[in-house]
């Protein structure tokens, strides 16, 4: 993979941004404190077909069968609210088990990052819809 300059890597991963890479290091910490048959996967940036879009989602999660997404919006998000939530659509449609998203303008401090990264991927089984913009959970 060619990496461009200036993108964080990190566990040999790469992201857009230092807010995706403040979630992974949250959800690494989750999947650290987790039993080897309880894991959770984190992929960011993966590349993915959708009727007739490619898109990459920021962090694509598994755990327990399920697949769900994470998308950090930053700044570039606002005015685009109606693309962000065709976006959510087509994964939910084609088998994405929930979608979430965090605002990065409305967290302050890691401390909320955290909170994030403990609750969005905390029990997905049971839920089938994408979230609403903020800090809201997976759960």
């Amino acid at each position: 993979m060619q990496l461009e300059p200036g993108h964080p890597v990190e566990d040999q991963l790469r992201f857009t941004n230092e807010w995706e890479l403040d979630v992974h290091r949250v959800l690494r910490e989750r999947q650290h404190s987790l039993p080897d048959n309880e894991t959770i996967g984190i992929m960011p940036l993966g590349g993915m077909r959708v009727r007739g879009w490619t898109f990459e989602p920021d962090l694509l999660i598994t755990h327990r069968g399920y697949a769900g997404v994470i998308e950090i919006d930053g700044p570039h998000h606002k005015g685009h609210a109606g693309r962000d939530h065709s976006r959510t659509r087509l994964f939910l449609h084609s088998g994405v088990k929930v979608v979430d998203r965090l605002n990065v303008e409305e967290v302050k401090s890691r401390a909320e990052v955290e909170k994030f990264g403990r609750t969005s991927w905390h029990s997905s089984s049971g839920r089938q819809h994408g979230a609403s913009a903020g800090r809201q959970g997976l759960k």
